[in-house]
């Protein structure tokens, strides 16, 4: 995946260029749609964290109840 700058980059060129390749709307539209994934992407991984994290206090306090197997 591309990192930040790389994204940058590609938006200043995309800006410069419109003699040839694909439209202007069309390259804006890709970039702003891998910005959305990569957020969406981080909001699930802080999710993931999250329940990982609530799940290991969870098993802390039930194994001391149930008791080690």
């Amino acid at each position: 995946m591309l990192d930040q700058n790389q994204l940058a980059a590609l938006r200043q060129k995309n800006e410069r260029t419109t003699t040839h390749g694909w439209p202007r709307q069309t390259i804006m539209d890709l970039l702003d749609t891998i910005d959305a994934v990569k957020k969406e992407k981080k909001k699930w991984q802080r999710l993931a964290e999250d329940r990982g994290e609530r799940l290991l206090k969870i098993e802390q306090i039930i194994r001391p109840v149930v008791g080690e197997e």
